[in-house]
């Protein structure tokens, strides 16, 4: 990456509470060191002979370019540390390094040799008091998580999912709320390991993270392999396929399309979605698959990745599985059971998932959302009784993850209660139109709604008309007669009006949340409260949400932690 043309340091190791030390390694043994010259080293290597600069040089010019990388990534200067460099030889001990010159173009106390291995080898404490002679900084307070993430973007774009709000993988101007992967969400992705897998956790612990590093890693090992990664909804795909755009090797869709695809290459009645159940399309698209054989192989992947696997059933998942080759077994699937509109029940065994025991990782921290908002959504849907944990119910699908701790503060979230939904929208632009003063980006404020007639309210109508008068930009990826859910979110210039359900997934800075009082909660008592926690928590900083009438829900809403 520090390079211009194209090589990289054998390793950098970025120490929280010291600094960021750049290392590079002579692999050569010292018999192949034939001459020093003009601060270059001359060796052999099988009877070649070339003229190499020493690896102190090489860890200078990488830690220069990254430490003005990371001066341009806009770090805070409380979180600023010393970028160092330091030259090792394995093969190679300290007087033989004199013998043959080598220490008259390196300096030594910023080297390693073999003697100094052997001597800190298992010696945690020695190791930390070399690396800190290097570094030549004293020991400081621990950097903040946000700047730790933000470092480790800088240092390993590949763990860096880039939301179109955001500019990344280009260094200038990075936010501090960078969507880079952190050690452990890195480690999983890279160490899943063989067979099913499965990843549980709450709603913004990265578990989408975790899985386009997974299938980037993946497409990167192995260019002639078949991956599929499937999701249900139509904006979430958008989203993934514009992260995986540059894989030719991978195939986004969302999982209607792949049964779609199955049906139509079997020549049966195409699937009538909303009409027919989804768990009897996938099994007749599995009889399909059954039937055709060999021509089956078109639809056959290596590997196969599901996101917003809760909002599938048993059949659909298990489908999922018949699309992996022969021998393959490598299947992720990722799940949040609070984020699910509808209660499946059924084990994973049940839909043809072996993953039990260790298979299953589940996530609890969350990096999406302030603590107040975190704390506010997870209030209000503990409130139904029907909320599942791991001791109450026996359909692992239907368990619920209770959220760990947030780790950014904000404001609390705003509930305000109107005297009727025509004041709502009125107030709803006027919040959108101080928010746009005081300088916010209209991309990064979402206006998401439950139902467009809840209430037998008129909402996006009303919504978009108040928005005209305001002077508000605005987008509408989910009109119905534009058929452009894959744009949610793809807009930096204007305010985006969208459903909850096609938000899914999805994040923003700033998020008004409305129109989601659409029934009676006897009715649908669990689907309507998941579908409110799911609006709230695709907010990352600011919430506010707004209401009128005497719904039921309005006193839950008046009760959690929140500013009115």
């Amino acid at each position: 990456m520090f390079d211009v043309e194209g090589d990289r340091p054998d390793l950098i190791v970025l120490i929280p509470d010291t600094g960021v030390l750049v290392i590079d390694i002579l692999q050569h043994k010292a018999s192949a060191v034939v001459k020093v010259a003009d601060g270059r080293l001359t060796v052999t290597d099988q009877g070649e002979t070339s003229t190499i600069s020493d690896p102190l040089s090489r860890a200078d010019h990488f830690a220069e370019n990254l430490a003005s990388r990371i001066r341009a990534a806009g770090i805070s200067p409380v979180d600023e540390l010393p970028v160092a460099a330091m030259g090792v030889f394995p093969y190679v001990d300290a007087d033989t390094a004199q013998s043959k010159m080598i220490l008259g173009v390196v300096d030594a106390d910023r080297c390693l040799f073999r003697d100094d291995l052997d001597r800190i080898n298992n010696d945690l404490t020695q190791a930390r008091h070399v690396i800190a002679g290097v570094m030549a900084a004293p020991l400081r307070e621990v950097i903040s998580e946000p700047a730790e993430r933000l470092y480790r973007a800088v240092i390993h774009p590949d763990t860096v999912l880039t939301p179109v709000q955001m500019s990344l993988p280009e260094v200038d101007g990075i936010e501090m709320d960078v969507m880079a992967l952190d050690r452990e969400q890195e480690n999983l992705a890279k160490n899943l390991g063989a067979g099913h897998r499965v990843i549980r956790g709450v709603a913004g612990s990265g578990k989408t993270v975790i899985l386009l590093h997974r299938a980037r890693l993946l497409a990167q090992l192995d260019r002639r392999s078949r991956i599929l990664v499937t999701c249900y909804n139509r904006s979430l795909h958008g989203w993934l396929e514009r992260q995986l755009s540059p894989y030719p090797n991978v195939k986004v869709r969302t999982m209607a399309h792949q049964l779609g695809e199955v049906l139509r290459m079997g020549g049966a009645p195409p699937a009538e979605f909303g009409k027919e159940p989804d768990d009897d399309i996938a099994a007749r698209a599995m009889a399909v698959l059954d039937d055709v054989g060999g021509r089956a192989r078109s639809q056959l992947f290596d590997h196969v990745l599901i996101d917003e696997a809760q909002d599938f059933g048993a059949a659909t998942l298990r489908f999922a599985t018949t699309l992996l080759r022969d021998g393959s077994e490598s299947l992720l699937v990722v799940a949040d059971a609070a984020q699910s509109l509808y209660r499946k029940g059924f084990t994973w065994k049940e839909a043809g998932i072996e993953a039990s025991g260790r298979r299953t990782k589940v996530l609890t921290r969350n990096y999406r959302n302030t603590r107040e908002i975190l704390d506010y959504a997870w209030f209000f849907l503990s409130r139904s009784a029907s909320v599942s944990s791991a001791d109450s119910s026996d359909a692992e699908t239907d368990v619920i993850v209770p959220p760990g701790s947030g780790l950014r503060h904000g404001p609390l979230p705003l509930f305000r209660l109107a005297q009727s939904p025509d004041e709502e929208v009125l107030n709803i632009a006027k919040e959108v139109g101080k928010w746009l003063t005081e300088g916010e980006s209209p991309g990064d404020i979402a206006v998401l709604y439950g139902s467009k007639s809840a209430g037998d309210f008129p909402w996006t109508d009303k919504l978009r008309f108040a928005f005209d008068r305001a002077g508000v930009p605005w987008y509408w990826p989910t009109d119905p007669a534009d058929q452009a859910k894959h744009l949610v979110g793809s807009r930096n210039d204007a305010v985006m009006i969208c459903t909850v359900h096609s938000a899914k997934g999805l994040e923003f800075k700033n998020v008004i949340l409305c129109g989601y009082l659409n029934m009676l909660p006897s009715e649908e008592p669990e689907t309507n409260r998941r579908l409110i926690y799911v609006g709230m928590t695709r907010a990352k900083e600011r919430l506010v949400l707004s209401a009128s009438g005497n719904h039921p829900y309005i006193a839950d809403l008046e009760r959690g932690p929140v500013s009115r």
